[in-house]
């Protein structure tokens, strides 16, 4: 039997982040295109995120379960078939019905990719968890800043909205080449808890607060960021470049998330937080409200990856 190549899958799952990173980004650089191009009004713009984001949570919450029963290799194939449909259907979509499909393809491609790799990786590496898993993590604020500045560069060169999100195929066949022929970990062997007792740890009091935290940071960020380009063009300022300036220090936090207890990092984010809430109310009386959304979304992002892959929950439920 083939020995698993740890390192080979490591980096495809990066790239397969990328893939999903790439997505967000470069949706937010077309946004005012496809409304110009296909005569969409904002509130199909916001159907088109909308099929996006709701494809996300679908394929994270049943992929979770899936992954125990169908194994790390068909929940990657998955993901990778999603992504091909979607990217490809949004390429050749002349409508806003077949927009909200590939969107939706697209999304639930991205929550596979989510719900295959996080325990792929953390069953490779079982002793080194939280740093692996961080390491995973920065590639998809890092993935969004390169989108972010890629979708800039070929907007200013002229690239159609159709070029733009071809580059989504790049990580994408790149992602599919290095998981071709590759032995996975078994899910049996994974170390997983059951079903019932993941349920049953949900209704502790911290794991419920750190859930509403993520509402804020979901909503936040999924939300937010997708119009981003046209909240802020229309104000004068360079949507994409914010976003890659943002993401690019998220990119840079989530690669320092190691250095701190979870305690300490969290403390951090509140102070982020609460500075950039009062930052604002200067902010918006003097009119630099660019100030705002950077750190608003630097420290909600942080409190992410401290809710999401910091060492938190792992310590709590470990």
């Amino acid at each position: 039997m083939q020995e698993i190549n740890k390192k080979r899958l490591f980096n495809a799952s990066c790239f397969a982040l990328i893939t999903t990173a790439f997505a967000f980004a470069i949706r937010a650089g077309i946004l005012t295109e496809l409304a110009t191009k296909l005569s969409l009004t904002d509130t199909q713009l916001g159907y088109i995120n909308q099929m996006a984001i709701l494809g996300f949570p679908i394929a994270t919450i049943v992929g979770g379960y899936l992954y125990n029963v169908f194994g790390a290799k068909r929940m990657i194939w998955l993901a990778l078939i999603s992504h091909l449909v979607g990217i490809v259907s949004t390429i050749f979509a002349g409508n806003f019905a077949i927009l909200l499909i590939s969107n939706f393809f697209i999304g639930f491609g991205n929550g596979t990719v989510e719900a295959a790799c996080n325990p792929l990786v953390a069953n490779m590496y079982k002793n080194n968890q939280t740093t692996m898993l961080n390491r995973f993590h920065v590639w998809f604020p890092g993935g969004i800043f390169l989108g972010a500045l890629i979708s800039q560069f070929m907007s200013s060169a002229g690239a159609t909205w159709q070029m733009q999100v071809a580059v989504m195929l790049i990580p994408l066949a790149i992602y599919a080449y290095l998981f071709v022929g590759q032995t996975f970990p078994s899910a049996e062997d994974s170390g997983q808890a059951k079903v019932s007792s993941n349920l049953k740890g949900i209704f502790t009091p911290l794991y419920l607060f750190m859930i509403f935290c993520m509402l804020l940071t979901a909503n936040t960020e999924l939300s937010t960021q997708q119009w981003i380009e046209r909240l802020l063009s229309s104000a004068g300022a360079p949507g994409m470049l914010v976003l890659a300036m943002v993401t690019g220090l998220m990119a840079v936090g989530a690669s320092l998330q190691g250095s701190g207890t979870p305690t300490q990092s969290y403390w951090g984010v509140v102070f982020l937080f609460y500075r950039s809430f009062f930052r604002h109310l200067h902010d918006e009386q003097s009119g630099r409200a660019n100030d705002l959304c950077s750190r608003y979304f630097i420290c909600h992002r942080r409190l992410l990856f401290l809710a999401n892959n910091g060492g938190l929950c792992r310590r709590i439920y470990s």
